[in-house]
């Protein structure tokens, strides 16, 4: 995912901390929310299919 690998470049910054960008917040946010939504979303999907799923 093109996302992940933006994040990781980013926390590879040392000036991280210190963004002003907020178009680089946005796109940082939602990348954590698209990945938990990803994550939800699979873990719904193996409860539906009456496997065990993650837990």
């Amino acid at each position: 995912m093109p996302g992940v690998s933006y994040i990781i470049k980013y926390f590879n910054k040392k000036e991280w901390k210190d963004i002003e960008n907020r178009s680089s917040l946005i796109i940082f946010y939602v990348s954590i929310i698209t990945i938990m939504m990803i994550l939800i979303s699979t873990f719904y999907y193996m409860n539906d299919t009456g496997s065990d799923g993650i837990f």
